[in-house]
């Protein structure tokens, strides 16, 4: 009887220990999987991420370039008005020293021919 019951024993503790070695085994399995479903979609994550950066750097850049060529179009637009002022004053400035130099040579003739005057009734 004690060899039956030995037995009953043993032969359930082996069922059992066989249905736990299976159940944990496929625990295992699933917690694996589990993990490798989630470090795919952590690195799927990281994909978007990375190519939403890399969209956002070139969109960065276009606009800097935008804004540097906007910049350098006034710039050069500042530039040139800036030199058409100072053509427009210069052509001014040569008008009125013209006009000056005109005026003092008139004078000058005037003041030669009053001062001559004198001078040519005496010979």
């Amino acid at each position: 009887e004690f060899n039956s019951i030995f037995s009953y024993v043993l032969i359930s503790g082996f069922k059992w220990g066989t249905i736990s070695f299976i159940i944990g085994t496929l625990l295992s399995i699933i917690i694996s999987g589990v993990k490798v479903i989630e470090r795919h979609d952590y690195n799927k994550r990281l994909l978007n991420r990375i190519n939403a950066l890399k969209y956002e750097k070139e969109r960065t850049v276009a606009d800097l370039k935008d804004s540097t060529a906007q910049k350098e179009r006034i710039m050069h637009e500042n530039i040139n008005n800036s030199i058409a002022h100072h053509r427009k004053r210069v052509d001014e400035l040569r008008a009125q020293r013209s006009e000056t130099e005109k005026g003092l040579l008139a004078k000058a003739d005037e003041e030669i021919a009053r001062v001559a005057q004198p001078l040519l009734s005496l010979m």
